[in-house]
């Protein structure tokens, strides 16, 4: 095997693990979810400000994890591009 088709695998490799290190975070968040249950005695600026709240950091988190799943696709595809342009060899004429 040649040092560029080596390079190319572990580039592969990085890309798919942060790729799965993404969806293992996504779902270790989504088994540890639990639901914050209001009482009823409270106002309605104090619920919607926890819902607000919510739903800021639900918007970090899925904004985090798109950002390393397409980080992941992008380092994932230039790997495919330099394993696919070391097997073709120039012809030379």
């Amino acid at each position: 095997m040649k040092s560029e088709q080596i390079v190319a695998y572990i580039v592969i490799a990085v890309g798919i693990g942060l790729i799965l290190f993404a969806a293992y975070l996504a779902y270790s968040d989504y088994r540890t979810y639990s639901p914050q249950l209001s009482q009823s005695s409270q106002d309605v600026g104090s619920v919607l400000s926890s819902v607000i709240s919510s739903l800021l950091v639900l918007a970090m988190k899925l904004g985090y994890l798109g950002i390393l799943v397409w980080g992941g696709s992008l380092i994932t595809k230039y790997g495919i591009q330099l394993l696919s342009g070391s097997k073709k060899e120039p012809s030379k004429q």
